[in-house]
């Protein structure tokens, strides 16, 4: 940088040719013919004066010595490139700079009165023991996310809340674990209200095959008007009733057609909104998909973060709708009618009502996480407040 700098001051600072011209006269005193040459005009420089006057110019310099009058000499400031070298490298030879030391963590740590403390390990106590209290024999289990997400409260209120310290850190990581229990509810909750959605729209299906002439009241007119009211509780105990008559052999021949073609309606009609909500799901997981990748492109979103979530809606392509997967047990059933299988007929029916009472428990484990995330929240209120 500093050779190219120098360069350009040199060519700026370069004399024109005729200053050069008068100094080379001067210096040698030869009375101007140098510089009186590079005046000529072309028309003079031809004539006869002209070149006598360009022959004596070359016979005067052809010999001369120029660097003799013209010696290179360094000023007072060309000085201070040395001496700056040198300060530098004394400097940073003998300088040691003054590096204060980093202040420690001097927050004052408050220690929280008795009896404070034992009411929040009482609160913490109770919560802890709800959550190991034995669930009912014939209760369905808590999906592994809300449990593993409820071990991790359960760690978290074992750990000591004896300063304002350990308060503010409990708050802190109660908040991200009820945040992380609030989503998974939210989103069982969400599948279950999915499945009351289709039920209406079943009721509507029903009645405009009613309205066609198309409806055909048999053995399980019951068990459809229950599952078209929402009502999983009734039409299990619908399911369950048929699977027992259907086994026992009490059906007459007219009942069992009259059976078949009812499920093979229901069947029908829950395939068609289950294609129908699938669809829809569909099209906001490409939506999903297509803000993810816009994400990965602005580098808001990193590889693994996108992989994790592609994941995650392939896994929620593979799951079935609940309605589907009713349906499936219906045809299996009607299978079994037409084949004169009652045992498989009583089996797939049993099956039916089996789904319906876990989905019943599944709401029972809705409502339960609501009461948790509720005590959740009086905890973490109780903690604030001390």
């Amino acid at each position: 940088l500093a050779l190219a700098v120098a360069i350009g001051l040199a060519i700026r600072r370069l004399p024109d040719k005729v200053s050069a011209a008068l100094s080379l006269d001067e210096r040698f005193q030869l009375r101007e013919r140098v510089t009186t040459s590079l005046m000529l005009s072309p028309a003079e420089a031809y004539s006869s004066a002209g070149q006598a006057l360009l022959a004596d110019v070359g016979d005067k310099i052809s010999n001369l010595q120029v660097g003799s009058r013209f010696p290179i000499r360094l000023g007072w400031k060309s000085a201070l490139v040395p001496v700056s070298l040198i300060a530098l490298a004394a400097l940073m030879v003998f300088y040691e700079p003054v590096i204060t030391p980093a202040r420690g963590n001097t927050e004052q740590v408050i220690q929280l009165p008795p009896e404070t403390v034992k009411e929040l390990e009482q609160k913490k106590q109770e919560f802890i023991n709800r959550l190991k209290t034995p669930p009912k024999p014939d209760a369905r289990p808590k999906s592994e996310d809300i449990q593993r997400i409820e071990a991790k409260i359960e760690e978290i209120m074992k750990r000591p809340a004896n300063t304002d310290k350990d308060l503010k850190d409990r708050l802190t990581e109660l908040s991200e674990a009820e945040q992380a229990l609030r989503k998974k509810t939210d989103e069982e909750a969400a599948k279950m209200q999915d499945f009351q959605n289709q039920m209406q729209q079943l009721d509507q299906l029903q009645k405009k095959r009613k309205e066609e002439g198309k409806n055909q009241d048999g053995p399980a007119k019951d068990a459809k008007d229950a599952l078209a009211k929402g009502d999983t509780e009734k039409a299990k105990e619908e399911f369950d009733r048929l699977q027992k008559k259907v086994k026992s052999g009490e059906m007459t021949e007219k009942d069992k057609e009259q059976l078949k073609q009812e499920l093979k309606d229901l069947k029908n009609d829950l395939e068609r909104l289950s294609r129908e909500k699938e669809k829809e799901e569909e099209e906001k997981r490409q939506e999903r998909e297509q803000k993810l990748r816009e994400q990965m492109q602005e580098g808001k979103l990193d590889k693994e973060e996108f992989d994790k979530e592609m994941k995650k809606m392939d896994d929620e392509r593979k799951q079935k709708q609940e309605s589907q997967q009713l349906a499936d047990k219906l045809e299996r059933a009607q299978q079994a009618l037409d084949k004169d299988d009652t045992d498989g007929a009583a089996s797939a029916l049993k099956d039916a009502a089996e789904q319906l009472e876990q989905m019943e428990q599944k709401q029972q484990n809705i409502d339960d996480q609501e009461n948790e995330l509720q005590r959740l929240s009086d905890i973490r209120d109780a903690m604030g407040r001390a």
